[in-house]
Order: structure tokens, then C-alpha cells, then sequence
């Protein structure tokens, strides 16, 4: 985390990310490193691997952008923009319960419930009190070559959902698709 956190700052000041990123950063305790201990992998991301190199917004990306990510759809971009919400977040929920995960509660169980950061593999955690833990990935916009990762949406520390990008911003950028096939996509 205070590796993040330097990061952020730095980042900040040179102008790299904005106040509301840098404050979202410093509002939210990661415990990535927690949840590895208690034997969460995330080796292939927050949620695990989606096979074939494609990512957790993909169907959206598909309807938006195309399968070849060459088209605008804008009623299907303002319906999914204007109605994101909590449960619009891919997400997988681990249930205490349920003992087939390999997890150690005993480490979950020093975590207070709430949500928290998991921001180095694109999401957060949010630990419930009765000690399942929900993992989220964000929605973020890539460039085609990769180099750019803009989370679209984040949580904030009470589990609301904070547009990280304005709705103007994620629409310029996509629509360069029809200029450029393959410029950006909602990963």
C-alpha cells in the first residue's frame, strides 16, 4: 500500500491522475497482500482468468464498440454508462460457508468488514460480516496497445460507485474506434 501510495502521490504532483484518484487512493486500505495470504490467487487478475487474453467488460465492449471494435452503438454506451451501478460490477463472492475454496478465514477474520482496496490487480474486495468476501473488478479503459488502463468506475470506502471517468471523456475516446479500428475498449 504505501508503495501505491508514493506512487499516487507522485503521480498527483506531476499531474498524472487527478485529486478525486489520488484521494480514492488514500481513502481505501488495500489488503491485496492479506487476501494472497489467506490464499487468494491473483495471478490472472481480481476475478481469475476469462481465457483467450479477453477481459472482465468484454460483452459491453462488444455491444458498445463491436466485435471488432470498430462501430459506436450510443444508446447501448448511455444505457450502460448512466446505469452502472454496484451490481453492474463483475464479481465473484466467496461464502465462508462454503469450505471449497482453500481459504483462510482465520486471516479474513482480522480484516474489520467493509470494502477495500485490491487496486494492484484492477479491483476491490469487500469483506461482509459474516466473513464472505466479494471481490469486484473494475471496468477500465485500455488502449489498443495496452500501455493505458483508466478504471471507468471504482467503490468508494462506503460501497458506492464513483465514476472515475466523465461520461463525455469515455465517449470521445471510444468513438475514436470509427476512425481508428481497435483504439480503445472497455476491458
Amino acid at each position: 500500500m504505501k508503495k501505491i501510495l508514493t506512487e499516487a502521490r507522485f503521480q498527483f504532483l506531476a499531474g498524472v491522475i487527478n485529486e478525486s484518484e489520488f484521494k480514492r487512493l488514500n481513502e481505501i486500505e488495500d489488503i491485496a497482500s492479506k487476501l494472497e495470504a489467506a490464499g487468494l490467487d491473483f495471478y490472472d487478475g481480481i476475478l481469475g482468468s476469462v481465457g483467450g487474453g479477453g477481459g472482465y467488460y468484454d460483452s459491453i465492449s462488444d455491444k458498445i464498440s463491436g466485435f471488432k471494435i470498430d462501430e459506436f452503438n450510443e444508446d447501448e454506451f448511455n444505457e450502460w454508462y448512466d446505469g452502472f451501478n454496484k451490481d453492474s460490477f463483475n464479481s465473484v463472492t466467496y461464502e465462508k460457508d462454503n469450505g471449497d475454496y482453500n481459504i483462510d478465514y482465520g486471516v479474513i477474520s482480522s480484516i474489520k468488514p467493509g470494502i477495500y482496496n485490491v487496486y494492484e490487480y484492477g479491483g476491490f474486495a469487500e469483506i461482509h460480516n459474516n466473513g464472505d468476501i466479494t471481490l469486484y473488478a473494475f471496468p477500465t479503459l485500455s488502449d489498443k496497445d495496452g500501455s493505458v488502463f483508466d478504471p471507468i468506475f471504482t467503490l468508494n470506502s462506503d460501497g458506492n460507485v464513483k465514476p472515475e471517468m466523465s461520461k463525455e471523456e469515455v465517449k470521445n475516446r471510444l468513438q475514436q474506434n470509427l476512425q481508428k479500428p481497435g483504439t480503445w475498449s472497455i476491458i
